[in-house]
């Protein structure tokens, strides 16, 4: 039997005042999903994470231009000089 889902209201959420940086206006057509550390609980501080949005922006790159590179290794190396890895100390390129 199918559980219903919980009725989460998001929070009453103002972004803090920033000197430099860039607003997104999205339009979403698929469920997003973010929040805190806390199952099914709404962050108030962080709504959600930066690190989930910059996932599914690399899950998308990869599904977008994956085909276009020869090898697994080609694709890795295009994809840490755009977004970064952890094992290089290079600071990815959108910053």
């Amino acid at each position: 039997m199918r559980r219903p889902s919980p009725d989460i209201s998001p929070p009453d959420w103002q972004p803090p005042a920033q000197e430099d940086g860039f607003t997104l206006h999205l339009r979403l057509i698929t469920p997003l999903f973010g929040g805190g550390y806390e199952a099914r609980e709404v962050d108030p501080v962080c709504i959600i994470r930066p690190a989930t949005v910059r996932g599914n922006l690399r899950f998308w790159w990869r599904a977008l231009y994956g085909g276009q590179y020869a090898s697994a290794k080609d694709l890795f190396q295009a994809e840490a000089e755009l977004w970064g890895a952890a094992a290089l100390e290079k600071k990815p390129r959108y910053r």
